[in-house]
Formats: C-alpha cells, structure tokens, sequence
C-alpha cells in the first residue's frame, strides 16, 4: 500500500489560480500618466537647455563682436 503523503502533489500557485492575461485597467492608465509626465519633464528640460544655448551663443557673439571692433580701433 502507498503511502498517501508521497503521493500527493503539491500544486503551485499557477495550478491553483490561472493566470490572469488581462492587465490591470487602473495599472495601464497610472503607467500612462507616468510616461506621459515623463514626457512632459523630458520636453521641458530639452527646451530650457536649447533656450540656454541659444542665449549663450548670442551673447558670446556679441561680446566677442565688441572685443573685435575695440581691438581694430585701438
């Protein structure tokens, strides 16, 4: 006779409860909202840093356009 306790199984958590392919609706959006902030500080931080180089580059070109025109009249 077998012995009942070397017999049986041990079912895992994949047998006991199917998985579930569908996601999470509220998870989607939440993930949406991130990327979609993620986005937003991405854009912002590429338009300030373009801002910055632009004005430095007219500035320098102006500074050096001065220290040009002081050196041919000195």
């Amino acid at each position: 006779m077998k012995d009942p306790k070397h017999t049986s199984q041990l079912k895992t958590e994949e047998e006991i409860e199917p998985p579930n392919n569908k996601p999470n609706p509220q998870f989607l959006v939440a993930q949406k909202l991130a990327r979609k902030k993620s986005q937003r500080f991405t854009y912002l931080v590429a338009a300030v840093m373009s801002s910055f180089g632009v004005t430095s580059m007219a500035i320098l070109a102006v500074y050096y356009r001065f220290s040009w025109q002081m050196e041919v009249y000195t």
